[in-house]
């Protein structure tokens, strides 16, 4: 799971799931990872852009 190797490395990362898996996704890999449930596959690319967004507004 690419997942648990960006947490490996410290990062925080939000676990995205259709089918209602990010739970048992987040369990795994414990409190660096957050669940969001998309009901579709570009609810998940609105998360992404709007994080992206955030990240480059605020100078990082």
């Amino acid at each position: 799971m690419t997942a648990r190797l960006f947490v490996e490395a410290g990062a925080q990362v939000v676990a995205t799931d259709i089918s209602g898996a990010q739970n048992e996704t987040v369990a795994e890999l414990g409190s660096s990872a957050v669940p969001f449930q998309a009901e579709r596959a570009d609810e998940t690319l609105e998360l992404l852009a709007g994080y992206l967004n955030r990240i480059n507004n605020s100078g990082h």
